[in-house]
This record gives structure tokens, sequence and C-alpha cells, in this order.
């Protein structure tokens, strides 16, 4: 019997040792990866930048988490944002919204970076669409929802730069 009971604890411990253990204490949560689904249509850039920082607000680093670009060319008017939901900057997150005149901004990828020397993304905006790149490698392309421009179009973007 006493057998029994030795068992029964060891296995209460263990139990219960896993559970404190795998419980999280620490003051910021786990990751800052945002949901997609929270931001796949949105309605101004004010609403996109307060979404992120809402999402970093419990880092105490959490103004340090995201960047916000703005790229135009023509059309094409994308805003990217860079996440960093780690302490270290070799694996974040790039998220690409397009203005949809008419609609607000649409969230048009998603683009995780993982590498181990910390990676600086040229982001090249085009009138097709937006290119990501790092170290000359195309790591993505995202197309625009706008159509590509005509010929005429064309001339008149040359001419206005």
């Amino acid at each position: 019997m006493r057998r029994d009971v030795r068992a029964q604890f060891s296995g209460l411990l263990i139990t219960t040792t896993l559970c404190l253990g795998g419980c999280d204490r620490r003051a910021e949560p786990p990751s800052g990866w945002v949901n997609p689904s929270t931001v796949l249509q949105v309605s101004t850039m004010e609403n996109i930048t307060n979404y992120f920082r809402t999402a970093f607000a419990a880092y105490s680093d959490g103004a340090d988490r995201f960047q916000i670009k703005e790229f135009k060319e023509g059309k094409v008017h994308f805003l990217v944002v860079s996440i960093y939901p780690y302490r270290g900057r070799t694996a974040f997150g790039i998220y690409c919204f397009e203005e949809i005149r008419g609609s607000g901004w649409q969230l048009r990828g998603i683009v995780p970076i993982v590498d181990p020397v910390i990676p600086v993304p040229t982001l090249d905006v085009t009138t097709n669409g937006l290119r990501i790149s790092i170290d000359d490698r195309l790591v993505a392309e995202i197309t625009s929802a706008h159509p590509p421009p005509t010929d005429k179009e064309k001339d008149t973007l040359k001419q206005s730069f």
C-alpha cells in the first residue's frame, strides 16, 4: 500500500510542477504577433497606428516594437508596419496594407522574417505593387489591387518625377 501512495504522490508532484512551470507570470504578453483577422479591413491610417500601439501597450518598450512607413507610386499606396514581437531584431513581421479608394485600407500580406543575422529589408514600391528584399534577394512581392497603369499613365508618372 505504501508503494501506491508514493506513486500517486510522485504523479501529483510532476503534474503540479509541469502546470506551474508552464504558467507565464511575466508582465508582458507571450507574443506580439497581431491576429490578421483583426486588421483585414481598416478605415484609416490612424486606426492602423492605434491598433498596433494598443497591441504593444503591455510591453515596457511597446513604442519600439513597431514601425510604420508609407509608400506611394502613382495609384499604388501602401502602409507597411514592421513589428518586433521578440526582444531581438532577428525575427519580425511585415504587415502590408494597401489603400483601396472608397473602402479604406486592406491587409494585402504578412511577411514573417527570421534570420540569424539582423536583416535589413529593402522595400520598393512600383506601379504594380510592393517588393520586399533582404540582401538583394527578393523575399516577397505583393501585387497591388489597382490595375497596372496604362502606357499614357506611365508617361505621366515619368514626367511628374
